[in-house]
């Protein structure tokens, strides 16, 4: 503001105010005044005076004053500036005291100012001015009276500018700091930072602020004017805004200041849980096995709930829709532990059909976590087909003519239905040599299979025909859920032997040497029997059979298993000959011998005659007894020394 001083010279410890105008208004004042204390309006004189600025900042503003005076360049005008409480005060000084001089050559009006002072304190600060003559320095005018130019000079205007960590949010649990710089005149003091919750969208709880807050901080400003919350600051513990207030303290040339609530919000949002799933048979597993899953949960310690969705091989992209007729085939929801995990319970599923199954696991979320869903198709389970096994009986060989049959059990699989099919191959083909639909057996055929797994071919047996090893494949289809199974060639051989024959013979009678001898032999065993029968006759020489027949005769079988050999007329020397019959055998019956020995034929030399012996029909006369007796117990004796002859090569 501007004030005026009369132009009359005053003593420095007496100031008035007089409010004065231009020298025109001077002039008025003393026609119409008449005071003879007014000077005259050519007296040098202050007019007015104007401190620049009346309020400043300490250690910051600087201070002038402005005076406009009615002088001429024969006078100064000097400024006094008086700290708080000093300008009326008894042998006080001024803290700044500046002399300027008038620059205008004549007197008139004109303004003179001060030089500039930065004040160090704060409080009301006076000016004071008064025209000093240059010749002497004599006051001449003022000063002005205190009181009349205050200026107030104020602590600082200190401001705070905050930084919040994870201003762009953050998910719970993450720890939150809060920074703080501080402007001013090289403030110190302190910086109080105060956390609101999510519940505390205002900041203040009660009429003291930081009372409601989660909890405060008190930090030292370092020498650049900063602070910070220490680490690790405060860790989040639910989903919303947090909101940070800072509050700078102030000091002896600052003033506190305050950030605004709102201006440093923080939203914790919830964690992004993460799920990772772990299926059972995820190399896959034939039809009938049980199935589960395993979620294991990451994120802000997470509860809940996960519902595991298992879906079948007629789904394969998950679809869960009752108007498409899709639809998960069990679903089981499961608590986690406090291990983040979840597992769907025993025993899970139990596969009924092959193919690939799809588990899909949803974790529920909580407070804090996020919800989460594995994706279809990245647990498969590929379910196949169940291997049975097959085990067959062949039924027991024999001779031509045995009806074979076999019998399989098919085990194992998941409840196998389907067919077995018998495939027998002829003793002519021991590699079972055949190909997909079987041809190469001499005989096939399919039987359903039971519901104890096994089938037979017993309804249908097979007649063999021929001698050798037979062999029985067995082959089960297989069905939806089963694959199939077959035995190998040679796993079920079947022996066919030859019939076994039996043969008798009968020699005809012995006699004297001339005598015409024949065998017949008779050959028993299966029916239809073909061949030849081989007659030898050994000389009574030959007592053993060992040497070289003196007969041979080969005949053919005849249709009753009888043959008799042809005439032997050669029986020139007396003593007992040997008869051995030999059957040839044919396809399906075996071969047959008699031993020599048991058709001995006796011939006696000329002139004997009496008794009649055995195989001889000679007749022995009651004188010749003696010597037919010996002859009888000779050829007995012979031929029991040949039996064991050959008996004993035989071992």
């Amino acid at each position: 503001m501007g004030h005026t001083i009369n132009g009359s010279t005053q003593r420095r410890t007496h100031r008035t105010r007089r409010s004065i105008g231009r020298v025109g208004a001077v002039a008025i004042a003393l026609v119409f005044g008449g005071a003879a204390t007014f000077v005259t309006a050519f007296a040098h004189h202050i007019v007015s005076t104007t401190p620049t600025p009346t309020v400043g900042i300490v250690g910051t503003t600087q201070l002038a004053d402005t005076a406009l005076v009615y002088a001429d360049n024969s006078r100064h005008v000097v400024f006094f500036l008086w700290a708080p409480g000093t300008c009326d005060s008894e042998g006080a000084s001024p803290v700044f005291t500046d002399s300027e001089p008038v620059t205008t050559s004549q007197l008139t009006n004109s303004t003179v100012t001060s030089a500039t002072y930065v004040p160090q304190v704060t409080g009301v600060y006076d000016w004071t001015a008064e025209i000093v003559v240059n010749n002497g320095g004599s006051i001449e005018n003022g000063p002005t009276a205190c009181g009349d130019e205050q200026v107030t000079v104020n602590q600082d205007g200190s401001s705070i500018k905050t930084t919040q960590s994870d201003a762009d949010g953050a998910p719970i649990g993450t720890a939150i700091t809060d920074s703080a710089h501080v402007t001013g005149d090289n403030p110190t003091g302190t910086v109080t930072f105060a956390l609101f919750g999510p519940n505390d969208a205002t900041c203040v709880s009660t009429e003291d602020v930081v009372s409601g807050a989660l909890q405060t901080w008190t930090e030292n400003l370092d020498k650049d004017g900063n602070a910070s919350v220490p680490p690790p600051g405060f860790t989040t513990t639910q989903v919303g805004t947090y909101q940070w207030v800072a509050t700078y303290s102030g000091d002896g040339n600052n003033n506190g200041a305050t950030s605004a609530c709102g201006t440093e919000a923080v939203v914790i949002g919830k964690v992004d849980s993460a799920i990772r799933t772990d299926q059972t048979h995820k190399d896959g597993a034939p039809v009938g096995t049980s199935i589960k899953d395993t979620a294991t949960l990451t994120g802000d310690a997470p509860t809940g709930t996960v519902t595991f969705f298992l879906y079948g091989p007629n789904d394969p992209n998950c679809v869960d829709n009752a108007d498409s007729g899709l639809h998960w085939l069990q679903k089981w929801t499961v608590h986690l532990n406090e291990d983040g995990k979840a597992s769907v319970p025993d025993p899970g599923y139990t596969t009924s059909v092959a193919g690939t199954y799809q588990w899909v696991a949803e974790y529920s979320g909580d407070a804090n976590n996020t919800t989460a869903k594995s994706a279809c198709g990245n647990e498969s389970v590929v379910i196949g087909k169940s291997a049975p096994t097959i085990a067959t009986v062949a039924s027991e060989g024999g001779s031509v003519g045995t009806q074979i049959h076999d019998t399989a059990q098919v085990s194992g699989g998941d409840n196998p239905t389907g067919t077995v099919t018998f495939f027998l191959f002829s003793p002519s083909d021991a590699t079972c040599s055949t190909n997909e639909d079987g041809a190469g057996a001499i005989w096939s055929g399919s039987v359903a299979l039971g519901a104890d797994g096994s089938a037979s071919s017993a309804g249908s047996p097979f007649t063999t025909t021929e001698v050798g090893t037979y062999n029985w494949i067995a082959t089960y289809s297989g069905d939806a859920n089963n694959k199939g199974a077959s035995t190998a060639c040679s796993d079920e051989p079947v022996v066919i032997g030859m019939d076994p024959s039996s043969m008798t013979t009968t020699a005809s009678s012995g006699g004297p040497t001339g005598t015409v001898i024949h065998d017949t032999a008779t050959v028993t065993g299966s029916s239809d029997m073909t061949g030849t029968v081989t007659f030898t006759l050994f000389a009574p020489s030959d007592a053993t059979c060992s040497g070289t027949p003196i007969f041979t005769s080969a005949v053919a079988l005849g249709t009753n298993g009888t043959a008799t050999s042809g005439n032997f007329s050669g029986t020139t020397a007396g003593g007992t000959y040997n008869w051995m019959a030999a059957y040839s055998g044919d396809t399906h019956t075996a071969g047959s011998t008699s031993h020599c020995g048991s058709e001995p034929v006796v011939i006696v030399a000329s002139g004997v005659q009496g008794i009649t012996t055995p195989g001889t029909g000679s007749a022995l006369s009651i004188g010749q007894m003696g010597l037919g007796i010996e002859l009888l117990l000779g050829g007995l004796a012979l031929g029991l020394t040949s039996e064991l002859v050959r008996e004993r090569r035989r071992a």
